[in-house]
């Protein structure tokens, strides 16, 4: 996780393996954040709306719990 945003709950992230949609289902992991799941219900670049996002991309993904920068996050089950 590249930097996380706790008064509006985002977490900007950079996609480095596999693609992530909404509906994906993630793992949040970190020294002090502990470990979380859940679903990814929006995704944005530059504060515009997209469905799904490739390698490289730098992406936002609003996140239930706080998180913390250098968390990682991994896709755990992935929506068709």
């Amino acid at each position: 996780m590249k930097n996380y945003y706790k008064h509006i709950g985002v977490a900007e992230i950079k996609i480095e393996n596999n693609p992530l949609k909404i509906s994906d289902e993630i793992r949040l992991i970190g020294n002090k954040t502990g470990t979380f799941k859940q679903k990814v219900i929006s995704i944005e670049i530059n504060h515009k709306k997209i469905s799904s996002a490739k390698r490289g991309q730098r992406v936002a993904i609003k996140t239930e719990k706080e998180a913390r920068i250098n968390d990682k996050v991994f896709v755990v089950r992935v929506k068709s």
